[in-house]
């Protein structure tokens, strides 16, 4: 605590920062981190109309919606995408096969973001559906990274896969699963047409919406396959913990999650080929669902990058304005679910554990800090440690709210955390630990850590790449041949109360069900070769 308050007072000293009393202005002192004001907008737009179709329908469900508008045609869609790359002063901006590279010049992603969500605003929505449309897709845990200034201690390479992903949606689909309400909406001008047609053909097909895993089409060939799962090495995961522990005790940082990737590496991947009629992306992310289902479940592709997501926990939701509410769930603490795990014994294992809740009240008190810079005084702790269940785990999870007043300001992350993050990591996180989620063109949003979920990167696909990129292709002399690799991330929350071995036995814990489950199929052609410190098995 005096190295905390010892380096608080040095930074305050450097920034000739006074002590003011509170008022609602907040006296935040200047703006951070982006000191550039929003780009001008070349034109003025009224906001656009939002057309929307709303009806009943009981009995079919948002597989059955996703599979009828398309999701196992793997090929690229019309939509706009805008992708970025950490590192570069530009962004890539596709529609259909069409690229264009714009460059930021003085402003940053943010600035740009924000300028492009302000020209395509929306209004006259149905208030109860959150997302009329708009911005999809995931940002990676190296673009926060970047915003806070911390140099990247990844090794140059040939390229690099996108850390801001997005698609601009303009139609959608939204599923109301309490009230079996579907809406279809529009952003498109005088796009009436639609909306009735994709009526039509839900409500034709809402007596077939069953649906059955892994049929794959019968032209298929059959081949055998070989699926790798590389595990983190037990040592190269315990020694760091040690190491994080000493930068604790010397007081840079309250609280280290140190990560560390499962790899699970395809030849010929679930013995099928992707069609216009098959995706085993898919048919995996809908195992998923059944395995794990969780509050912030998600598939998105969006190439090169495909994510298949079983996450518990929200990162930030923002509600329309005026007014805007923001909220945190932050979970710290998991207890696998199991015969005998009762709600009593988990709230003792998590409730009545002083390092769980410990680690509850640091991020609870980062965050108020964090949103009081962002949103002025109106900041509450709605929700603290309690204990919630979900399909496979219990979980310790602390709510955090906040409204917006006038003289907002925008406040830091703990960068010294990331930095000591940057010595003892041996890989760049990448998709694992940024968010994922949507920001509406009617000015609310929800975002969540992809944490529990899983990604790849098939470079296959057409991918316009950045200046310092160039596309990759299988060596293989087979065309039908491919190998690809999907990564699962976890982490453990180390603080000075943490044993090293204790965290390394809970990192499965934090690994997507899927892991067990990635090669499933009808043919039983495939084996798994599990590889960790001290283990090689083969299961056929």
């Amino acid at each position: 605590m005096l190295n905390l308050w010892r380096l608080a007072r040095s930074s305050n000293a450097t920034r000739g920062r006074r002590i003011h009393p509170w008022n609602n202005m907040g006296n935040l002192g200047s703006p951070w981190p982006n000191p550039y004001p929003p780009l001008a907008s070349t034109h003025t737009m009224f906001p656009r109309a939002v057309l929307t179709s709303a009806f009943h329908l009981p009995s079919i469900g948002a597989v059955a919606i996703c599979e009828l508008l398309g999701v196992k045609d793997e090929s690229s869609i019309p939509s706009a995408r805008i992708t970025y790359s950490i590192g570069d002063a530009f962004l890539q901006l596709q529609v259909g096969d069409s690229f264009s590279q714009i460059q930021l010049g003085s402003h940053d992603i943010w600035s740009w973001i924000s300028a492009f969500m302000n020209e395509r605003k929306a209004c006259s929505g149905a208030s109860n559906i959150p997302f009329w449309g708009g911005l999809i897709g995931y940002l990676s845990y190296e673009l926060g990274v970047e915003l806070l200034g911390v140099p990247s201690t990844a090794p140059l390479a040939d390229k690099r896969h996108p850390d801001m992903n997005l698609v601009f949606v303009e139609r959608s689909v939204v599923l109301d699963n309490e009230t079996d309400t579907v809406y279809l909406q529009s952003i498109i001008d005088g796009d009436e047409e639609w909306l009735i047609q994709t009526a039509g053909r839900l409500k034709l097909t809402e007596d077939t919406s069953t649906y059955s895993y892994n049929i794959a089409p019968p032209s298929t060939k059959v081949r055998p396959t070989t699926s790798t799962v590389i595990l983190p090495d037990e040592d190269m995961y315990v020694s760091p913990i040690n190491i994080a522990k000493e930068h604790l005790y010397a007081g840079d940082s309250y609280e280290l999650c140190l990560t560390a990737n499962t790899r699970v590496v395809l030849d010929d991947p679930l013995t099928q080929k992707a069609s216009r009629t098959y995706s085993p992306s898919w048919e995996c992310y809908k195992h998923l669902r059944e395995l794990n289902p969780a509050p912030h479940s998600g598939y998105l592709r969006l190439h090169p990058t495909t994510i298949l997501a079983s996450s518990p926990e929200r990162f930030l939701s923002f509600s329309r304005p005026l007014r805007s509410t923001y909220q945190l769930r932050p979970i710290k603490g998991a207890v696998r679910k199991g015969p005998g795990i009762t709600r009593t014994v988990a709230e003792q294992a998590l409730r009545g554990s002083v390092k769980e809740v410990a680690e509850n009240l640091m991020i609870v008190d980062l965050i108020r800090h964090d949103l009081h810079n962002v949103v002025g005084e109106d900041v509450e702790v709605r929700q603290f440690c309690t204990v919630e269940k979900y399909k496979t785990v219990w979980q310790l999870v602390s709510v955090i709210e906040g409204q917006v007043s006038d003289g907002s300001k925008t406040g830091a992350p703990k960068k010294r955390s990331v930095e000591i993050l940057q010595t003892l990591e041996d890989s760049e996180r990448n998709v694992y630990s940024g968010v994922f989620g949507y920001w509406c063109v009617g000015g609310g949003g929800d975002w969540s850590v992809t944490i529990r979920s899983c990604f790849k990167h098939d470079d296959r696909h057409h991918y316009q790449p950045s200046s310092k990129a160039t596309r990759s292709t299988s060596s293989s002399t087979d065309p039908d041949a491919h190998v690809e690799e999907w990564v699962m991330g976890a982490g453990g929350d180390i603080t000075a109360l943490s044993d090293p071995q204790a965290e390394w036995e809970m990192l499965p814990i934090l690994t997507p069900e899927l892991l067990v489950e990635f090669n499933f199929d009808q043919t039983h052609t495939h084996s798994v070769c599990i590889r960790g410190a001290h283990t090689e098995v083969g299961m056929d």
